[in-house]
């Protein structure tokens, strides 16, 4: 087991043999923490519990704030060693953790999407990439639907199933026997798959660094999906391959994209997570549509607002909204609230001619509805972006890292 070396002197004498259990209070720095020490019985000599103190503490082992340890003195002196029997670490830290480790290696996926869909190009089938690599590339990009797909309710499902939110639960369900994998692919499953397959084969080319590496300033970093955050339009980005010519290049340059797509996809994951099954149900995700030779990318936030008195499905609101850029509309928001039955739909666009258009089409909408059973209670289209939601707070331990 680790170890822990006490850095700092103790305001009382510890034995050797004593019990102690811990939780990391505050990061220091990337192998020094601050401990508080919570009563425990020293099992070697007596039955007293020790008064809680805090100690700094130096380690080899990565640690999170609120991670709580089991310890045992293993040796006294001027720095006593702290022998780890045993670690837990909370949901909440967890989280944090996660999202320390993401935030910053996220990117947007259009540039990644853009990409994919130049490589499966025909005219593009000579480029300097691995074949294991275009097949890959290929593969995702049939994975992803296409506005066909989605025009029904089925099929809207399915996507929402295979957008990488799931994988995990997917997986286990497999290994139990649940379930069988779904015959298209997961989005996650695929990018990981895509990543491996470059990592193989940039060590294979050449004797290379890290694929990680800082991102080009011409790249726009969308807001990233965090807890309660709304979601942001995302328009069309160039193929960045088209400007490279060698094998090597070629594969750090998509390797980088993916290692970001795959960090982002992580991160909608966390602000979808549910601590508690009394808190209401929320899911962040993103649908690459494919449409001819583009790939437009819709950004969804659904969550469940509850009532205080009554947790009766029939007292529950679903709050559905949308980011999306479409040429030549430009940046557009949806929200759609479904309550009782009925459905309120609001758009806001950021160009003056989309709010006219969509305007013109709001009755067209209304009979829509009323053919699919839909009563719809409320119809609004308005110039400019929706106003912020309420937005959860970051943890604290994410806000003093950025800070």
């Amino acid at each position: 087991m680790p170890n822990l070396a006490a850095a700092t002197a103790q305001p009382q004498p510890l034995r050797v043999g004593q019990l102690l259990q811990a939780v990391v209070i505050k990061q220091l720095a990337s192998n020094h923490v601050l401990l508080q020490l919570l009563p425990a019985l020293n099992r070697s000599s007596s039955s007293q519990p020790a008064a809680p103190l805090q100690l700094q503490a130096n380690t080899t082992q990565p640690l999170i704030v609120g991670q709580q340890l089991q310890l045992e003195v293993s040796k006294l002196g001027d720095t006593p060693l702290l022998k780890v029997l045993s670690q837990t670490a909370s949901p909440d830290a967890v989280l944090k953790q996660a999202l320390m480790q993401n935030l910053p290696r996220q990117t947007g996926l259009t540039p990644l999407l853009a990409n994919i869909s130049w490589i499966a190009q025909p005219q593009n089938s000579t480029v300097p990439l691995p074949q294991a690599i275009q097949v890959l590339a290929k593969a995702l990009l049939d994975q992803l639907p296409n506005r066909g797909k989605i025009a029904s309710a089925e099929g809207v499902k399915q996507a929402f199933k295979e957008s990488g939110l799931f994988m995990e639960s997917a997986l286990r369900q497999t290994v139990q026997g649940k379930t069988t994998p779904a015959p298209g692919g997961d989005f996650k499953s695929l990018l990981l798959q895509l990543l491996s397959s470059i990592q193989k084969e940039s060590a294979q080319t050449a004797a290379s660094p890290s694929l990680t590496r800082p991102i080009s300033p011409s790249i726009s970093i969308p807001v990233p999906a965090v807890p309660g955050g709304r979601p942001q339009p995302q328009g069309p980005a160039e193929a960045t391959l088209a400007t490279l010519n060698n094998t090597l290049a070629l594969l750090q340059e998509l390797g980088k994209q993916v290692e970001g797509g795959l960090a982002r996809t992580q991160l909608h994951q966390l602000a979808s997570l549910s601590t508690s099954d009394q808190n209401p149900l929320t899911w962040s995700f993103e649908l690459p549509i494919r449409h001819q030779e583009r790939i437009d990318l819709f950004q969804c936030v659904i969550n469940e607002e509850r009532s205080e008195n009554n947790s009766d499905e029939q007292q529950r609101r679903w709050n559905i909204t949308i980011a999306l850029e479409l040429e030549p509309l430009g940046p557009m928001h949806v929200r759609l609230q479904l309550e009782d039955g009925k459905i309120s739909t609001t758009f806001w666009a950021e160009r003056v001619e989309t709010t006219t258009l969509i305007g013109q089409h709001l009755t067209e909408l209304a009979q829509r509805y009323h053919e699919a059973g839909i009563e719809s209670r409320e119809l609004r289209c308005f110039q400019g972006q929706p106003p912020e939601p309420h937005r959860q707070p970051l943890p604290t331990i994410v806000l003093d890292v950025n800070a």
